[in-house]
């Protein structure tokens, strides 16, 4: 499944939603900590006005295909392949949210575990992990 991440409701950054930047899609899901502005509130409420669907908290997605992190909340997983060509790698890019806007901080995290469930693989076998 094809997807992409927004951003938005950045104080430092100025990024919020927008009606042209939703239509592109027919399915947001926005995490269920989610901190988000007036202005993306209403542009995900006309988005679902429109016909598109937001899935409010990732919890609420089939579990079984999720990239689960113990050891830390605030850590988010996301995959990216190419499921048409087994030869080219799977990618796990991870997320730390445990950055502090005010003090522009990003507190280091190390002991924590990525599961990814074998279906999401493709039918590859892990060889590596790098960070």
């Amino acid at each position: 499944m094809p997807f992409e991440i927004i951003i938005a409701g950045d104080k430092v950054l100025k990024v919020h939603l927008t009606q042209p930047q939703l239509k592109k899609y027919d399915i947001i899901v926005v995490p269920s900590d989610a901190i988000l502005t007036n202005v993306d509130s209403v542009a995900l409420k006309q988005f679902t006005m429109d016909g598109g669907i937001v899935i409010d908290g990732i919890k609420k997605l089939d579990f079984s295909t999720q990239i689960r992190i113990v050891g830390d909340k605030r850590i988010r997983a996301t995959l990216r392949s190419v499921p048409t060509d087994l030869s080219r790698p799977v990618i796990v890019h991870l997320l730390n949210r445990n950055y502090d806007v005010d003090s522009d901080f990003c507190q280091i995290q190390k002991d924590f575990i990525v599961r990814i469930p074998k279906k999401l693989l493709d039918k590859r076998e892990i060889q590596k992990a790098t960070y």
